[in-house]
Formats: C-alpha cells, sequence, structure tokens
C-alpha cells in the first residue's frame, strides 16, 4: 500500500490512546517519526479542547480538531466553529431528562461543561471546568452557546427518535463504549466538516490525509480522507466503509500501520 500522505487525522479514545487513556512510547515515537519526515499530524476527538491537550503533550499535535468537530484550532487560532444556540440547547436538555431512558446528561460549553451526573467528581483534574446543576436549575439564562450535549443512555434508538426531522440537531450514537455517551450537536459540528477547514488552512488536499478511527462520529471523517484505517477494535459499521484495517489500539496498531506503510 503505498499512497501519497501529508497529514496523519487520528481520533484519540479507543484509536490512538490505549484503554487506560494513555499514550504508549511505541505511538509516541511513530508521531515523532512521520513528523520528521515533513508529515503533519492532526488530532479529532470527542474530546474537549482541555482534555485533548491534557493526553497529546508528548505529540504536539499541528491541528486539533476536538468536541467531536465544533472546533479546530491550529495554534491558538479557532479556525472553525459549529456550536447550538443557549435556546436549542435548553430545549435539547429539556427533552432528554423528561425521557425516563436518559440517566443524565452532559452539556459541554465554550468555557464550562454542565452535568447533572451525581457521579461526576466536579473540581478534580479534568473536571476542573465542571458546573453541576440540577433538572431544575437548567434555564436559558445558566447556559451558553453549547459544542454539544452527551447523552447517557442505554437506548440509543430511542435518543434518537426524539430529534428525528429536527434540522437543529444531528445526534450520533456512539457504540463503542459502555458509558452509552452519545451525541447531540449541531449539524456541522462533524470531523468530516471540520477537517477540509483544517486541510485547507495548512495548504494539504483531503486526498493526502490518513485517518484512523473507531467509532460511529468517525465514519465521515475516514470517508473523505485519502485513506482511511479503522482500528481493530473499530465497530462493525466503521470496518465496513474503511480502505484498511490496522491493530488495535491496545496493539499500537496505528503506530505499527504507519511504520510499515509511511516510515
Amino acid at each position: 500500500m503505498k499512497k501519497s500522505c501529508k497529514m496523519i487525522a487520528a481520533d484519540l479514545d479507543r484509536t490512538l490512546l490505549r484503554e487506560d487513556e494513555t499514550l504508549s512510547a511505541v505511538t509516541i515515537n511513530a508521531i515523532r517519526r512521520i513528523r520528521e519526515k515533513g508529515m503533519l499530524f492532526a488530532v479529532a476527538t470527542a474530546r474537549s479542547l482541555y482534555s485533548t491537550l491534557l493526553v497529546t503533550q508528548d505529540l504536539c499535535p499541528d491541528a486539533i480538531i476536538h468536541t467531536g468537530g465544533a472546533y479546530a484550532v491550529v495554534g491558538d487560532e479557532v479556525i472553525y466553529r459549529a456550536v447550538l444556540s443557549p435556546e436549542d440547547t435548553l430545549e435539547a436538555a429539556l427533552t432528554c431528562l423528561s425521557a425516563p431512558f436518559v440517566h443524565h446528561i452532559r452539556i459541554c460549553g465554550e468555557t464550562e461543561d454542565i452535568t447533572t451526573n451525581p457521579a461526576i467528581p466536579v473540581g478534580q483534574k479534568e473536571f476542573l471546568h465542571y458546573r453541576r446543576v440540577s433538572d431544575e436549575e437548567l434555564t436559558v439564562s445558566a447556559l451558553q452557546a453549547a459544542t454539544k450535549v452527551t447523552i447517557c443512555s442505554p437506548e440509543p434508538d430511542k435518543v434518537a427518535a426524539l430529534f428525528e426531522g429536527d434540522p437543529r440537531y444531528l445526534f450520533t450514537p456512539s457504540k463503542n463504549t459502555s458509558r452509552f455517551g452519545h451525541k447531540l450537536a449541531h449539524p456541522a459540528a462533524t470531523k468530516e466538516a471540520a477537517l477540509p477547514h483544517v486541510a485547507t488552512h495548512l495548504g494539504i488536499p483531503c486526498d493526502e490525509i490518513v485517518a484512523f478511527g473507531d467509532d460511529m462520529a468517525d465514519l465521515g471523517m475516514l470517508s473523505v480522507c485519502g485513506l482511511g484505517v479503522a482500528v481493530a477494535n473499530a465497530v462493525p459499521e466503521i470496518k465496513a466503509v474503511a480502505d484498511a484495517v490496522c491493530g488495535s489500539n491496545e496493539e499500537d496498531g496505528v503506530a505499527t500501520f504507519l511504520s510499515r506503510h509511511f516510515l
């Protein structure tokens, strides 16, 4: 497999990161080596920018697509933004919380996250920017523009039905997690929408990007790139559209694939 490659774009959780949410020395070394060869490296993740920076400090990405595609940043510059209004956020939150099959929600705002989950250790480590609220405290005045609403429910099909046909929202189920963290966001807050903006900003054609992913939120990203690669632990839908399948995240699959084909 010999493809022209100018940039690597990789999801984090269950793709580049191991199950303990760390980067292996093998992965760090592989990314360092591709950058030494002149290729760029981008992260495309559902994590917030703060959480992304915590786990990628050894990689120094050239670009970060975060919060599922609501933002893309290059250096300190925001080059892409797609968020829900406070009014649409509140309506979505109240709709979710009125459903018996939704356990709790998390609203990711532009400067803070709001959670109704009593188990989240607000104020600790990566949860420093969280604020816990009760259902009764959710009002427009308490909210800001939201990058996404994460919905904890074991029944994603029922959640999807709540928003079916509403053009204000894009619902993306998560099938590769036991935490049922499904995403509701602005329709343009996707990795496949943000990545071309990153590519244009950096002067790279999308067909010279190699993308790696594992879950439904990566489906479009793998399709718009020149080469889409699924990790072995990816959901079946991702493997079905991928051009290739590499080893799992626990096996340093991304690093091994890069070493074999581009180093």
